[in-house]
């Protein structure tokens, strides 16, 4: 049997729950990633810190060290909200971070409203794995939904 990590950077909360959803559904742990200092709280605020990461390619610092838990995992689920059209720079510090050779990297995120916008394929890419079917909550999270994925997404 495979196992299984939940891996995801929430800024509101929302990717959280469907972090959750998906860690009850294939019955996985779950690994919160953090910026080793906070996105500011104020949304336009954390917008212009965003778009300044992605324009400059950053890597922030992330809180701690991920690369044991994901050691330990065959599969990733690696959620994540669409900022600017891509996953959080934070993410790319994460999946630097790591070792993925032997593992399943499957993206999930979420959004007010634009799709993956690539960041599955560019996930895949910079982790040096196969790109799988991401799954996209645009709006509002249905959490029955999201969990059907996950438990097909793992086989």
């Amino acid at each position: 049997m495979s196992k299984i990590l939940v891996a995801y950077f929430s800024q509101s909360g929302n990717t959280a729950r469907a972090a959750e959803a998906v860690a009850r559904a294939v019955g996985a742990k779950t690994y919160e990633i953090e910026p080793s200092e906070k996105y500011p709280a104020d949304y336009n605020k954390c917008i212009a810190e965003a778009k300044r990461e992605r324009e400059a390619d950053a890597r922030p610092a992330l809180k701690s060290s991920p690369a044991e838990a994901v050691k330990e995992a065959d599969i990733v689920f690696l959620g994540y909200p669409i900022w600017w059209y891509d996953a959080p720079m934070l993410i790319y510090s994460f999946i630097d971070a790591c070792d993925f050779k032997g593992k399943r990297v499957i993206p999930f995120a979420t959004s007010g409203g634009s799709g993956m916008s690539g960041s599955d394929e560019r996930i895949a890419k910079e982790a040096g794995v196969k790109k799988e079917t991401g799954y996209i909550s645009r709006f509002r999270l249905n959490v029955s939904e999201i969990e059907k994925w996950a438990k097909n997404a793992v086989g």
